[in-house]
């Protein structure tokens, strides 16, 4: 607020590009060729405007509505059923990723079972969903906004990957205090069972949750800088698509 008091968050410039074409293009560099958005009603229009079917991209983007803010987990239960049977991606609108060949990774890393979370180290992780370890080394569980002493520096970014048993899990979580459906008791439930697989960024790669002016104004300045230094685009996901040869235009 108050930049978001007539615009959805993320449709907001980071630098000159809309923030919702930096997810997409995470994702169109990992392979990904269908994807859901998931938006509220009344920004509808203005997603499909700024997309369109995501030919353009190399995508076939569908727009669902989600009523009310009841959580991520409560966003991935609007799916339609068509989108269900595989494996897939969620990725937050407001996550910012960059580094060389990291679509490749996320391509290579996942399982083909269960869950796929990954781990990002930061220094104060008192703001973000925190890995614990077991003395093997296996994950335990996520603890939400930890106090110190942190049990790890390893926040957990908004990427994930699941598997189709993802929708009967929902199914089973209760509305947390805030009355959501949280993806944190989502990954827990994957860790209780033992199917979360949990993978540590590359080193090098670039994370930041756009969820502050701070952190909004940090991005734009890096992606100007790394566009002016090395004259290539970041986060367009045109060029994405020309790279992965699934471009539609032009």
């Amino acid at each position: 607020m108050p930049l978001t008091t007539s615009v959805n968050k993320h449709l907001l410039p980071v630098f000159d590009k809309p923030m919702i074409y930096y997810p997409l293009t995470t994702l169109i560099l990992a392979g990904v060729k269908q994807v859901c958005i998931v938006v509220n009603p009344e920004d509808v229009s203005g997603y499909r405007t700024l997309l369109g079917t995501g030919r353009r991209f190399g995508l076939e983007i569908e727009l669902v509505e989600q009523d009310a803010p009841l959580g991520i987990a409560h966003a991935i239960k609007q799916v339609p059923v068509r989108f269900r049977g595989q494996n897939f991606w969620v990725i937050l609108g407001d996550n910012f990723f960059f580094g060389r060949g990291l679509g490749r990774e996320l391509d290579n890393s996942s399982r083909m079972s269960g869950c796929t979370a990954f781990g990002y180290s930061v220094g104060d992780p008192s703001a973000y969903g925190v890995a614990t370890f077991k003395k093997d080394g296996s994950i335990l569980r996520i603890v939400e906004k930890p106090s110190v002493p942190w049990p790890s520096n390893f926040a957990v970014p908004g990427l994930y990957r699941f598997d189709p048993t993802v929708f009967s899990l929902i199914e089973s979580l209760e509305l947390s205090e805030r009355g959501e459906l949280e993806v944190t008791d989502l990954l827990n439930v994957y860790a209780k069972q033992k199917t979360l697989d949990f993978q540590i960024l590359p080193r090098g790669t670039v994370w930041m949750d756009l969820g502050s002016h701070e952190m909004l104004l940090e991005a734009s300045n890096l992606v100007r800088m790394l566009q002016s230094r090395s004259g290539m685009k970041i986060g367009d996901p045109v060029e994405a698509a020309i790279h992965m040869g699934t471009n539609k235009i032009g």
